[in-house]
């Protein structure tokens, strides 16, 4: 395969990288990569685009930040998952950052990170083909594009986007709060749903016409669902 998709892991356990290389390496269209310092992955942020970026090296705040702030100012075409200890009490201070990342409790099984990893990647995969009618609207999932009723084009964040296909997945039905959280950010009780709905509210501002009286993205009980006569266009 041409264009493999780069994993790149940030990881100073030994053991935990051999591990991981050796899933990785049984993959045909994932190639391994390891760096271990903060300077490595702030290269790894410049010269990487189609790759999928796992950091096992947060152990404070302050770490924390450093990784976020560097995401939040280029996107990878694949999610980027941190690795946290239980213990570590972080503060989400800019809900842009939650955009660019997932956030997976320590300890992690190699066997089930190493398959949601490769459920995203499939996932986004499936997306590139498709484009997506909402109410005379279009969804462009790959391109992370929204062109509204009056054909005005909207840049949409990896979250937002997330956000509108499986809310479009469900096919009208009403999606609570916590499972779109586990579906969105992982399986993590780190991310408030205060997070979640100051997302849906920016996303409103966007996309729907009259955000006081949404017609797209609609609260109905303890979630939300997409009001849509559907169809996908191939």
């Amino acid at each position: 395969m041409l264009n493999k998709i780069e994993i790149i892991l940030e990881s100073q356990n030994i053991s935990f990288m051999e591990a991981f290389a050796a899933l990785v390496q049984e993959e045909s269209d994932f190639v391994f990569k390891h760096i271990s310092s903060t300077n490595e992955y702030n290269g790894a942020i410049v010269q990487t685009r189609k790759g999928l970026l796992i950091s096992d090296n947060i152990i404070n705040q302050n770490d924390f930040e450093l990784r976020s702030i560097q995401l939040t100012k280029k996107f990878f075409d694949y999610p980027s998952i941190f690795l946290i200890e239980k213990n570590v009490d972080l503060t989400f201070g800019n809900n842009d950052q939650l955009d660019s990342y997932d956030i997976f409790e320590k300890p992690v099984r190699i066997d089930i990170l190493f398959s949601r990893i490769r459920e995203k990647v499939s996932n986004f995969n499936e997306l590139a083909a498709s484009k997506i009618t909402v109410k005379n609207c279009v969804f462009m999932p790959k391109e992370r594009i929204f062109k509204n009723a009056f054909g005005v084009i909207i840049n949409l964040t990896d979250k937002e986007t997330k956000i509108l296909d499986f809310l479009y997945e469900a096919d009208g039905e009403v999606i609570q709060k916590d499972n779109l959280l586990r579906q969105i950010w992982g399986y993590s009780d780190k991310i408030a749903t205060h997070t979640l709905e100051t997302h849906i509210y920016r996303l409103r501002q966007k996309i729907e016409t009259d955000p006081q009286k949404p017609g797209i993205i609609v609260t109905d009980r303890q979630g939300y669902y997409l009001n849509q006569g559907k169809k996908k266009i191939n």
